[in-house]
């Protein structure tokens, strides 16, 4: 079978495809993180349960699939990433770094600025409760392994699947040789054999809640594989088959009350996927013209994901109390505005130094190796 080469499949496009899902999936969970999770009696909250969500079974008002895509997102362009790298393992350590690093910045930040706030508004915030340990933990996702949720962001669980799945992938991609059967067929069973791992140790129920999720990032795996034809369409429905049938026995196992009914974890899914599918296979037909817009809040997504309750809380706060007869969609856009803001200088002074450091390191490091190899060493020796 003939294969699309990494540079054909990326260079027209950039992946644009995954910049519009992206912003998509950015705007679904913020839109539930700030409206009606806060809001659930507004009448714009009202109109799309009624109208959308309760039709179509979707969850937590769109919250649960827009993180279904940033999953299938992350899982497409991790496997870019295993294809592309030479060396898997300074690989690995730059993405986990591009994650942590991030966090802990921001966290600093918005505890100075949520203290600032509290000031000015002569009123301790809703974050002066925590402690320096809560604040730690936050920053470092230990909370998250210490059996209890984040009460600060409340949303960087998607962040202990995601690493955990880098983690397993690349030890997977390795032991098999870079050949993407096997690497799958690997991974779902270590999937299976760390859940049934970690379950039996008392009080760590809590981590499998997100660990469920980790098959939804190998599916995109598995289609980023089939879109550079390393899998027929044959053998991609059936690795998608096999992961969606071990995603629903781990949600069976985690989430009984959210299995069965309409309303369902796996449904969301399977929206999700269908989206990603959908758009995927148009985009390689015709590759998408991606507005500056939208590629903007893609690239600072991670920023806006992070903000949306911690920032976007505040600026929330602040307009309401500024303006208390603002209408609340009004209020709402105002503060998806700010923390766009936010987040564009978050990228701008934080991610993209961070990005340009990593890459001046790898290029050292490849200089390094270069010089030292024996060819180089008998050159210098002959001068």
């Amino acid at each position: 079978m003939n294969r699309t080469t990494s540079h054909d499949l990326s260079s027209s496009s950039r992946f644009g495809f995954c910049d519009l899902l992206r912003a998509l999936a950015c705007l679904m969970v913020f839109w539930d993180q700030n409206g009606p999770m806060r809001f659930p009696d507004w009448r714009g909250t009202q109109l799309v349960r009624t109208y959308i969500c309760n039709p179509l079974g979707v969850i937590e008002d769109f919250g649960n699939m827009g993180v279904m895509l940033f999953f299938l997102i992350s899982g497409f362009l991790f496997a870019f990433s295993l294809e592309k790298s030479k060396q898997l393992v300074p690989m690995l350590l730059k993405r986990l770094i591009r994650i942590l690093v991030p966090l802990m910045a921001i966290t600093v930040v918005f505890y100075g600025v949520q203290a600032v706030y509290g000031f000015m508004i002569g009123a301790p915030t809703y974050f002066a409760q925590f402690g320096f340990g809560d604040w730690f933990q936050s920053a470092t996702l230990l909370s998250y392994f210490l059996s209890h949720p984040d009460a600060i962001y409340g949303v960087t669980w998607f962040l202990v699947p995601l690493i955990v799945f880098q983690l397993l992938g690349t030890l997977s991609y390795g032991l098999m040789r870079r050949r993407e059967l096997p690497c799958c067929l690997l991974m779902t069973v270590g999937f299976m054999a760390l859940f049934w791992a970690v379950g039996r140790f008392p009080g760590c129920f809590g981590i499998l809640s997100y660990l469920q999720y980790l098959p939804v990032l190998l599916s995109g795996c598995i289609l980023y594989w089939y879109r550079r034809e390393c899998f027929s369409r044959k053998s991609a429905g059936m690795l998608l088959a096999l992961t969606f049938t071990v995603f629903l026995a781990l949600c069976r196992r985690c989430s009984p009350d959210r299995f069965s009914v309409p309303e369902s974890i796996p449904l969301q899914f399977f929206w999700g996927a269908a989206i990603f599918i959908i758009v995927m296979l148009l985009d390689a037909q015709k590759p998408f013209s991606v507005p500056g817009s939208v590629l903007l809040l893609a690239r600072i997504s991670f920023g806006v994901y992070l903000g949306q309750m911690t920032f976007g809380a505040l600026a929330l706060d602040a307009a309401l109390r500024l303006w208390p007869a603002i209408p609340l969609g009004l209020a709402i856009l105002v503060s998806f505005l700010l923390t766009i803001l936010i987040a564009a200088a978050f990228h701008q002074w934080i991610e993209k130094p961070l990005g340009a450091f990593l890459a001046s390191c790898q290029k050292a490091r490849r200089y390094e190796q270069n010089t030292s190899s024996p060819g180089e060493l008998r050159k210098k020796v002959s001068q």
